[in-house]
């Protein structure tokens, strides 16, 4: 268990131990100022109180399962009532046992069961509902420890699922940005992309919109890093990667280390990647084999350029297209898939597109709307 986890616990304890000083007949001006002071010093101090507050009345309307206890007390209240002249049909079971589902307080005790309290309690004594939090009741225990363990789980899930660290974080067209994350790990955040960042004390989460990004993962086995990208999800430890998410697809690929990737849980077994593998994931479950890829190619935007080797030229176009701007047509089948090689500058995408003639067998021509078409070459 971590120090936070020990600071936690402690935090609920000291609320839970306030709340039942609280309830003693003997509590004073001076415990109340104590309990004052516990308060202000730090503002989770009321949260849990609150917290415990709420679960303690939800308590309220549960009947009490039960107990060991409840047999013996039943033989000495019967005992009480023999030698009290009681005839043989009167009940001397519990109140709580008789007492309708929907009685959220039990009646009170008859009146040949009432005690004499000591002269400081002016009111006649009735029987305690099981919840009482009074000092010495032997309905105390059940009730507390359910209630303890329902704080518990409510407090445990409330840490569990709350960041200690958020970033949303937004690019405009021919930007980039750097984060350092409190964890030690480093996202490279490319142009036109959506992202947030969401730590939590067991694990770490980001959530990629749209665009891309390039992880350099701090290694934490004991607090996995997740990166959620449209109904896809890339788990790791501690890696260096790249994840794109295009309209159509995700694409993951891996510089270091090995990812875990993941599609729609009806989707079989994720695919693992290691150093210099690729994978594009689809909709409905659709993927690519694992591919290959080099090293250099893996985030190569961060340094100005897009390296292609033997990349289809659709892919290439998609790419291009998204720093210029504008769309690249690709109408014919066979061409699309025509393989490319080749270095793009980032900041002039239009030199690479229109020099494809000299590459490949096809033809580049401008849109109207200021986007591209490519075509097959004419043939002699």
């Amino acid at each position: 268990m971590t120090q936070a986890d020990d600071d936690t616990l402690a935090l609920h304890e000291a609320a839970a131990e306030w709340y039942l000083r609280r309830q003693d007949a003997n509590w004073s001006d001076a415990d109340e100022t104590a309990f004052e002071a516990w308060l202000r010093a730090d503002p989770r101090h009321g949260d849990a109180l609150r917290a415990l507050s709420r679960t303690w009345l939800d308590f309220s309307d549960v009947a009490r399962p039960p107990l060991a206890l409840d047999a013996a007390a039943q033989g000495s209240a019967a005992a009480e009532a023999r030698d009290a002249g009681a005839g043989p049909n009167e009940s001397t079971a519990p109140a709580w046992r008789t007492a309708s589902p929907s009685t959220t307080r039990p009646p009170q005790a008859p009146a040949s069961h009432t005690r004499p309290l000591p002269p400081r309690h002016a009111r006649p004594r009735t029987r305690r509902p099981w919840y009482s939090l009074r000092s010495g009741s032997p309905r105390l225990a059940g009730a507390l420890a359910a209630a303890c363990l329902l704080l518990a789980a409510g407090g445990w899930f409330a840490y569990d699922n709350f960041p200690t660290y958020r970033l949303d974080v937004a690019t405009a067209h021919g930007e980039t940005r750097t984060l350092d994350l409190p964890d030690g790990s480093r996202i490279a955040v490319n142009m036109d992309t959506r992202l947030s960042v969401r730590l939590y004390p067991r694990r770490r989460e980001v959530q990629l919109h749209q665009g891309e990004a390039w992880f350099q993962v701090a290694h934490a086995p004991q607090h996995p890093f997740v990166v959620a990208s449209g109904e896809n999800e890339v788990r790791v430890t501690g890696t260096v990667f790249d994840v794109r998410n295009l309209p159509a697809r995700t694409t993951v690929q891996v510089r270091e280390g090995r990812v875990e990737v993941r599609g729609p849980r009806d989707c079989g077994e994720p695919a693992v990647l290691t150093a210099s593998q690729a994978i594009n994931m689809g909709s409905n479950c659709a993927r690519t084999p694992v591919y290959s890829v080099t090293t250099d190619m893996v985030g190569d935007w961060r340094e100005g350029q897009l390296i292609f080797r033997r990349t289809p030229l659709e892919d290439v176009a998609l790419d291009l297209a998204r720093y210029l701007g504008k769309p690249v047509r690709i109408a014919d089948a066979r061409t699309r898939a025509l393989p490319v090689s080749g270095f793009a500058a980032t900041v002039r995408p239009q030199a690479f597109l229109e020099s494809l003639p000299d590459l490949l067998p096809v033809r580049v021509a401008r849109d109207a709307d200021g986007g591209y078409r490519i075509d097959p070459a004419a043939r002699p």
